[in-house]
């Protein structure tokens, strides 16, 4: 049991660092996507995760209209637009 709690100590410490470290450079890119066209910075999408479960994933949105913007070309580019596995 007390192994138990110091793993969830470590990621509860660890995904606060990430958390406080990472805010900044998130509000960037969102301040620059809506500059870009005033539209919502964030929008959500539904995939089928493990065991064909559902669940509802944040993204940076990088179209607008069916037409990449240039931020979204550039998040597309370096991977931020989305975080994959």
């Amino acid at each position: 049991m007390e192994d138990y709690a110091g793993k969830r100590a470590l990621n509860v410490l660890a995904a606060g660092t990430a958390c406080a470290i990472l805010a900044p450079a998130a509000a960037v890119i969102s301040l620059t996507a809506w500059l870009e066209d005033c539209g919502p910075p964030l929008f959500r999408q539904a995939r089928i995760g493990q065991g064909r479960q559902p669940f509802t994933v944040i993204k940076f949105r990088s179209t607008r209209a069916q037409q990449v913007t240039r931020v979204g070309r550039w998040l597309r580019q370096t991977g931020l637009d989305e975080s994959t596995p």
